[in-house]
């Protein structure tokens, strides 16, 4: 027979250690590089927020040189 305290356990036995505590798992990740910062973030961006900024930037920009060739 079991004992209460070994049916009660929600960890399996591969995650006791010796001292009858649970060890937490260990994450690892390989290969991730570091976000790119300065201008090189705002050109490869996945962002929404960022990407609608450019779009409102280039917008502005192209007005502004369409006004001076107009004139």
């Amino acid at each position: 027979m079991s004992t209460p305290e070994q049916v009660a356990s929600p960890a399996p036995a591969a995650l006791r250690a010796r001292n009858g505590k649970v060890a937490s798992p260990e994450i690892v990740m390989h290969g991730l590089r570091e976000r790119p910062t300065g201008w090189n973030s705002w050109v490869t961006t996945t962002d929404h927020k960022k990407i609608g900024l450019l779009y409102l930037y280039t917008t502005f920009l192209f007005f502004i040189l369409g006004g001076v060739e107009a004139l």
